[in-house]
């Protein structure tokens, strides 16, 4: 993952340096947020979330880079520093770390029944009484057909 963002890293100053004459790789502006920052980010995001985070961003990782540094830019080191305390079973997305960032207190978003363990019990009570009304059904019909 390490080599994937600086691969990315590399392709994303080539764009600037063609485009702008100047590199983002070590200028933080108000326009946007540091990439080796967010690369950094994304790295604890990819050892803590492990593929939750990593498969999330799989194939965009440039975009996605992109994107974060946009959304972030003016967030201070001691607000990411506070972001980076997300400690829920799955990774933020940019809008919930920028939320966190800045102080907001998130009710986890990631607590509705996709993401809850399923029980099999439940589906054993309910095969069993879909299985017994069946059966019921079938025989009410075989007794008024006479059979």
């Amino acid at each position: 993952m390490k080599e994937l963002f600086q691969v990315a890293k590399k392709q994303m100053d080539q764009k600037l340096s063609q485009s702008c004459s100047k590199s983002l790789s070590n200028t933080k502006t108000p326009e946007n947020l540091d990439i080796v920052i967010i690369a950094a980010i994304f790295d604890k995001f990819n050892d803590r979330y492990l593929n939750k985070f990593s498969s999330q961003i799989a194939g965009r990782e440039i975009e996605i880079i992109n994107e974060w540094s946009i959304e972030l830019a003016g967030l201070t080191d001691e607000q990411i520093e506070i972001g980076m305390t997300w400690r829920e079973e799955w990774p933020p997305n940019m809008y919930e770390f920028k939320d966190l960032c800045i102080g907001k207190e998130l009710k986890s978003l990631h607590s509705g029944p996709a993401y809850q363990v399923f029980d099999r019990k439940k589906l054993i009570g309910i095969v069993k009484s879909t299985t017994e009304s069946c059966k019921e059904d079938r025989k009410k019909a075989l007794e008024a057909a006479g059979l």
